[in-house]
Parts: structure tokens; sequence; C-alpha cells
């Protein structure tokens, strides 16, 4: 008898359990532990069968009759089959009940798996009793996700201080993803006093496992220096090494840095490269940045069709900035055939989503058909979120009472309070009221202010206007020398009306050095591109 049961444990070890030996007989006979031996065993040879779909059927089949014996491992095993369709077909709702089924028989993990592929009842109650049962079983994953649960509360209270310590039960049953996941409480202090070091441990646990999230945030953490030494170098390294892991965001990251390392088109090349694994592992940011390289021939050849749809990608991804960037797209007909109705439909979608720019698009194509008041009503949820052109854009309409009641006092605050919150824009904007007294008191030196606050924060047109009331000492000290400055600093700057008065002076003299070849050539540029006064000086000088 001894001999007996030797025999029959080592038959129906899945290493060499087959349909000759006593797991094959034993199962032909209905003893259900025997064929789900066997069908361990078949799954060991399945990638090398000559037909791997007729293998996972039969699989399929063993576990069915072991999962009615009461075999628990079986039904969480033929719920994996039907939630992959091997074997079976697809389907998703008999997957749930064979992994329920082996949750109410005690197999924890099937408990966490059930509550996992339900999906939205993630959010009820009872998944956190299911989750909180198999944690107490021991199952690691139902730890972890329990505490995902908890720390967002969802199906209950927020308790982010019970869910450290659930991911640190997980984390020392060795689930590594509840490793990095209590690293980044750590770091970031939820739920637990702040602790870099503690962090950079966890962090390189994982790492050293080869968990590509745990590489990701100890590179985080070395570029930012919290707590200890920065080192970039290092950084790189680890994005590169969760990168190649399949980490997409790692990709994004790595690209960053190299973005701003190198301009080299080598370094370019390989920018792109690394935003396209991104873009593969479904990284909306990565779709999106690789979009505006492919658009603008940045490190790959520019294909405009190209970009249209990477950009449509990272928009079914959730990116709001993406879809808005792709309705632009579609409205200009940039390289695409133009689609202004798809256009409207995106920037209706985002605006919807507080995209404040999309709102302000939406709001401009509104204006272009006459549907002024709704082109307000965009403008002022936009205005509201902070977007600057959209509140320069409706104080404009307030100022002129077109599609909103006229209100010059209204338009002037709105500006101002645009302009503190730091929009170069309507600086500019409420400069040219008071310089010019367009519905308020003419006020040359608090148009200076406003240009010289515009200036500092790069807005050439402002640069320009300061630099013409320093040539005509209009609320400032008259400084022609400066003038040229300001002006030369905006023509670099491609702004033409900068080139018109810098030629000009240039040309002449005035303020600098001589140089009539040079201010004319300048004064050609500006009067090709419409600047009036460009081409009155050009004529005045022969040119």
């Amino acid at each position: 008898m001894v001999a007996l049961a030797v025999l029959w444990v080592v038959g129906c070890d899945p290493s060499i359990c087959d349909d000759r030996g006593p797991c094959g007989v034993a199962c032909e006979r209905g003893d259900a532990e025997a064929c789900e031996r066997l069908a361990e065993a078949l799954e060991l040879e399945v990638t090398g069968a000559a037909d791997p779909e007729a293998a996972w059927s039969r699989i399929a089949r063993l576990q069915a009759v072991a999962c009615e014996g009461g075999r628990l491992g079986a039904c969480a095993a033929l719920a994996v089959r039907h939630r992959e369709g091997q074997g079976v077909v697809a389907d998703r709702e008999q997957a749930v009940a064979l992994f329920a089924r082996a949750c109410e028989g005690g197999l924890a993990s099937a408990c966490t798996a059930q509550v996992t592929l339900a999906g939205s009842a993630g959010k009820q109650p009872m998944a956190r009793h299911t989750l909180a049962s198999a944690c107490e079983a021991g199952d690691a994953v139902g730890c972890r996700e329990l505490a995902a649960l908890e720390a967002r509360g969802e199906g209950g209270p927020q308790d982010e201080a019970h869910a450290v310590w659930l991911y640190r039960k997980a984390c020392e049953l060795s689930d590594l993803p509840a490793c990095v996941a209590l690293a980044e409480r750590y770091r970031k202090g939820q739920g637990v006093t702040v602790d870099p070091l503690q962090a950079k441990q966890l962090f390189e646990r994982a790492c050293v496992a080869g968990v590509a999230e745990g590489c990701a945030g100890l590179a985080d953490a070395l570029l930012s220096g919290e707590g200890f030494a920065a080192d970039p170098d290092q950084a790189s390294a680890l994005y590169e090494k969760a990168c190649d892991g399949g980490h997409g965001p790692s990709c994004v990251a790595l690209a960053a840095q190299l973005d701003q390392l190198s301009s080299d088109p080598r370094d370019r090349r390989h920018v792109v490269a690394l935003l396209t694994a991104a873009c593969d592992a479904e990284v909306a940011e990565g779709c999106e940045d690789l979009a505006r390289r492919v658009e603008a021939g940045d490190g790959a050849e520019a294909r405009p069709e190209r970009a249209a749809e990477l950009r449509r990608r990272a928009c079914q991804l959730g990116r709001s900035s993406a879809c808005t960037a792709l309705a632009e797209q579609l409205a200009a007909g940039r390289g695409v055939v133009a689609r202004p109705e798809e256009a409207a439909r995106l920037f209706d979608e985002a605006c919807r989503a507080d995209d404040a720019a999309a709102c302000t698009a939406r709001a401009t194509m509104h204006d272009e058909a006459g549907e002024e008041a709704r082109a307000a009503e965009l403008r002022a949820k936009a205005c509201d979120a902070g977007h600057g052109p959209a509140c320069r854009a409706l104080a404009a309409m307030q100022h002129e009472g077109r599609g909103v009641p006229k209100d010059v006092a209204a338009a002037v605050a709105r500006l101002e309070a645009s302009c503190e919150g730091g929009a170069p824009g309507a600086c500019f904007d409420l400069g040219r009221w008071r310089e010019e007294g367009r519905g308020v008191k003419q006020d040359w030196s608090g148009a200076a202010d406003l240009y010289h606050r515009a200036c500092t924060e790069e807005h050439m047109p402002a640069c320009v206007r300061l630099a013409d009331l320093h040539r005509h000492g209009r609320g400032v000290e008259k400084d022609v020398k400066l003038a040229g400055q300001l002006a030369q600093r905006a023509c670099e700057a491609d702004d033409m009306a900068g080139c018109a008065i810098y030629g000009w002076q240039l040309a002449r003299g005035v303020g600098m050095a001589a140089d009539r070849s040079k201010g004319t050539a300048l004064l050609r540029k500006a009067c090709a591109a419409k600047q009036d006064f460009a081409c009155d000086k050009l004529a005045f000088l022969g040119g």
C-alpha cells in the first residue's frame, strides 16, 4: 500500500503527469484532483503544442471537471481561461462567477481576483469585505487592493493611515508593487510621516527585484534630491532601466531629460524613440509629445497626418489637452483635411471636461459664426479657470459691448486681475487702453508701467510699445538708446514692429552706431510684413 501511495504522489507531479500515467487514469475515472493535476501538466506543454487552441480547450474541460469536483484552484484557473478566452469563449461574467465560487470556498487569491475583475464592483462596500477576508487569509494582493480602495475612499471612508498599514503588510508578504506604493506614501507623507530614506530603501528593494515602478520611483527621488543628494545621472540610468522594463512614464521622463541636455540630431531621434515606446505603453503624455515632434519634424520625418493620429490616441487615453490640440489641427486643416465639425465636437467635449484652452478655442469658432453671446459664455468659463487669453478676449467684448452689455469698468477690472495673475497679454492690452485713452483716462506713465511688466515676461509687442514711449519721452524719460535696445530685443524675437523701429534707428545711428545697410534691410523685411512705419521710413531713406 505504501508503494502504491508513493506512485500516486509521484504520478500526479505536474512535471511528469500525463494521460497514460496515474493522473490520466484517475482523471478518466472522475477523480477531480487528478484532472486538476493533469490540466496543470498540460499547461506546461502549451507553448510547444502543435495546436495551442486545442490544447487550451482540453485544459479548460479538465479544469471544469475538477471545479465541479470541488477543486477550488481549478475553479480559479478556469476563471482565468474565461477571462483570457483561452480554450473557451471569453466571458467576463463567467470568470467573475468562478472566482466567486473559489473565494466562497476559502481560496483567498480568488477573492482578490474576483473584486479586481468585477471592476466597478470595487467601489462597493462588499468589495472591501471580500478583500479584507483575503488579506486576513494571507493574500498579499488582497491587502494591496484593499489598501488602494481605502486610500481612494471607495466602498467606504477614506483612511490613508490604515491604507499604509495594509501596504506594509502586503510588502512584508513580499508583494513588491505594495512596497512601491508604500514608498510613495513615505515620499509624499500620505498617511505617514515623510521619510525619504525609508522611501528610497523600499524603491531600491523593488527595483533590484526587477519591478520597473520601483526603479521609476527611485529615479524620481534621486532627480529631486528629496532628503539626500540629487543624482541626475543615476536617475537617468534608473529611468532607462524602468523604460526598458515597459514603464511608459519613465520613457517620458528620460525623453524630457535628454531633450533638455542635447540638441544633437541623433539625440532628438532617441527622444522620439523613447516617446514612441511610451505611447506604445499607452501613456497619453508620450503620445501627445510625440505628435508635436512628428508634426514639426523634430527628430522624425514631418508627418502631420501621423501627428493627428497620435493626438487622437492620446485623446482617447483621456488627455484633454491632446483632444484640444487635435481639434486645433482639424479646425485649421494643418497638414490634414479640415474638419470643423469634428473640431467643434472635440472642443466641446474638452471644454465640458474643464479644459480652459478648449473653451477659448470653441469660443473663437462661435465668434466666427456670429454667435457672440455663446462665445462670451465660454470665455467667461475659461477666464474663471484662469486662462489668460480668454480673459483678454472677454474683456475686449465687455469694452466694446459685443455679445455682452458694454461695461468698461468690468473690462478694466478683468484685465487688471488677469495681469496681476501673471498674464502678460492682459497687462499689454490694458497698457494699450491707457496709452490711447480707449474708454479710460489716457495715462502714458501707467501704460509704460504695464508695458514694462509685460516686456519683462517676454511679451514682445509690449517691449515694442515701451520702446516707442521711450523714443518720444511719453510717460517716461526720453531715452533713444534704451528704445533701440528694446526694439532690437523684439526684432530678434521676430516681432516685425520691433524690426521697424530698430531698423530705422540703426539706419540713422540714433542711440547706436549707424549701419545703414543692415538698418535698411530690416526696414524692407518689416515693410514686407505690412508694417506701415517701416514702409514710410524706407521711402524716406530712398530704399
